[in-house]
């Protein structure tokens, strides 16, 4: 979470650390909510953002960075390209009643 000095929330990641039994078990670590302020895009903050979310997982051993976006949000799956992340998977989800 990212605050503005005067308290507002202007930006938030999820980081989810995760044991695997692919990749000989190695540990993985899922980005979720990569949200910034509509006011703010652009400025760079997003892409610190995601920058320091992969060194993090870096640090504590992760060997992949998974995210998973809206098939919709074109815009983000090119700022995601930018930053070195390929598609390589479909994704499904069951809504639960």
């Amino acid at each position: 979470m990212v605050d503005s000095p005067d308290g507002a929330v202007v930006a938030t990641m999820q980081l989810t650390f995760l044991p695997g039994l692919a990749r000989r078990g190695a540990q993985r670590m899922q980005l979720e909510a990569v949200r910034v302020d509509e006011a703010l895009r652009g400025n760079g903050l997003g892409s610190a953002m995601i920058r320091w979310a992969v060194a993090e997982a870096g640090r504590r051993g992760a060997v992949l960075v998974q995210l998973t976006s809206d098939n919709t949000r074109l815009d983000a799956h090119r700022f995601y390209e930018r930053l070195g992340f390929a598609q390589s998977h479909a994704g499904f989800k069951l809504t639960l009643p």
